[in-house]
């Protein structure tokens, strides 16, 4: 008996270690039975948000998409990551610290509040690249390039200062408090306090939140990758959080694979605008931070909110329409059209449930939805372009382009060309740059003068075309086409 008893208690004992053990690997408690691997830490009262609920601006919006819920099936555990490319992610080391780990690795880029299981984006990202123990990063490769979709963050190297503003997102939910809870995207505001080899912060984390990238408040590019936490008094709570800095991590990624931090990011695809992260990127409150319409018709499901002004920046044709369309009795709203030096162009304030202008000539130009009195409201954007109006196809009808303004265009189909002017008062050096994709379609750059010489052209195989010349005073035109078959989308800068 006394035996018994002895073995019971070493039993107890097992048991408790056993959960121990579970606790610290922040067990969850949700249908899939993952467990997590960080001791990431809440800390002071919990003040993360769903993205969904959060109010944020164009940048953390963006920012958001690229984030995703990383299921490691090797070791039923999940982890957070990001994509720093169309197609490649990042995530801790402790996470996929060998090819083994990676091997069945589902990446879920909409796992956010209000989506259903039955309509996650999943994609395959097991292909393994890189890892680095001490730097706690590794690289996967995922199929289908979810960054066509989702878009990519920027890579930072600054060396930032304590106090400044920072932002993690993440997959989490409180599942000390709520074992059944959903780990759906979150955004946790906080500091950098303070720095030794580690950026360290107190946003707030938990296990499972290994491999968030770290964005600063102001350049909302990734300063660090989280990985740690510091002082876990039980229950996931704690006084600091760790982060690799990114300088760091992007010295070896240069090193070894160049050609994956040479890639831009873009808007990402349309979508519907009320489904967390199958939305299109949100519209800016500001001339400088506008939502980029790149492609024709344009349609966008949003909220205003009270006393905001929601911008979208677009090059259009002469009979181009803007339309918001919303329910009055909800909340008046009107819309404006400024021309790219920001004076006013046309206006619409009817007390109707929709708001309609007409472009009266094609050029460069700025939608701003806005609130009679402050009104908030829900609203539909749709911008179409008239196909049977002029537009710049000819030599005539040539857009305006202007040094330092970024101009979007698109050659829709084989032999069509794109025509801008310019005009130097004085002898200059200026540069010309066509930025596009030569995988979807190769486009060449021509410049002529008024005469019809071609002074100076591009014709190469990259995704970019450069002119860096001369210019003596005289007006010119910039010729933009697609080589052989090639069409698509571009920007266009004068600088």
């Amino acid at each position: 008996m006394e035996k018994n008893t002895h073995n019971y208690g070493r039993f107890k004992v097992l048991i408790f270690i056993f959960l121990m053990l579970n606790l610290s690997c922040s067990k969850e408690a949700d249908d899939s039975n993952t467990k997590t691997i960080s001791g990431s830490v809440i800390i002071g009262t919990k003040d993360w948000q769903s993205i969904v609920d959060a109010d944020l601006n164009a940048e953390q919006d963006y920012n958001a998409k690229a984030v995703a819920d990383i299921r490691i099936p090797v070791m039923r555990t999940r982890c957070t990551g990001f994509l720093i490319s169309k197609n490649i992610l990042m995530t801790n080391n402790h996470c996929i610290p060998s090819p083994r780990y990676a091997k069945g690795v589902t990446a879920i880029f909409n796992h956010v509040k209000g989506v259903p299981k039955e309509e996650y984006r999943r994609y395959d990202c097991s292909e393994f690249i890189h890892t680095d123990r001490t730097l706690d990063f590794s690289l996967l490769r995922c199929q289908e390039s979810p960054g066509l979709d989702f878009g990519f963050v920027q890579l930072d190297s600054t060396d930032y200062s304590p106090g400044d503003s920072i932002y993690v997102i993440h997959q989490n939910c409180d599942y000390y408090t709520n074992r059944r809870c959903d780990f759906h995207k979150k955004i946790s505001f906080g500091k950098l306090v303070r720095k030794d080899r580690d950026f360290i912060h107190n946003a707030d984390t938990l296990g499972g939140s290994s491999g968030s990238p770290v964005f600063h408040g102001d350049s909302h590019k990734v300063m660090a990758i989280h990985h740690a936490g510091r002082g876990n008094i039980g229950r996931g709570r704690g006084y600091e959080n760790l982060a690799v800095p990114m300088s760091l991590i992007m010295n070896v990624v240069n090193n070894l694979y160049p050609e994956i931090l040479s890639e831009e990011p873009s808007d990402v695809s349309n979508g519907d605008n009320n489904r967390g992260d199958v939305r299109v990127k949100g519209p800016g409150h500001d001339f400088k931070s506008a939502l980029k319409i790149q492609s024709f018709p344009f349609q966008l499901k949003a909220g205003l909110k009270s006393n905001i002004k929601d911008y979208f920046e677009l090059v259009a044709q002469t009979g181009a329409e803007v339309k918001i369309t919303f329910s009055h009795a909800d909340g008046d709203l009107d819309l404006a059209i400024y021309d790219e030096a920001g004076k006013l162009v046309a206006k619409s304030e009817t007390l109707q449930d929709k708001e309609v202008i007409t472009m009266p000539r094609g050029g460069h130009y700025f939608a701003v939805v806005y609130g009679y009195a402050g009104a908030s409201n829900d609203y539909e954007l749709l911008v179409t372009k008239n196909r049977n109006d002029i537009n710049n196809t000819t030599l005539k009808n040539a857009l305006p382009l202007k040094k330092g303004k970024l101009v979007l265009g698109k050659i829709n189909a084989v032999g069509e060309k794109r025509f801008y002017s310019f005009t130097v008062d004085e002898e200059l050096r200026l540069g010309i740059k066509l930025d596009f994709k030569h995988n979807e379609g190769d486009l060449d750059l021509f410049v002529i003068d008024d005469r019809g010489s071609i002074i100076a052209k591009s014709e190469g195989y990259t995704d970019q075309e450069m002119i860096s010349t001369i210019f003596q005073k005289g007006e010119y035109d910039v010729i933009v086409k697609g080589y052989e078959e090639g069409i698509g989308k571009f920007t266009l800068e004068l600088y």
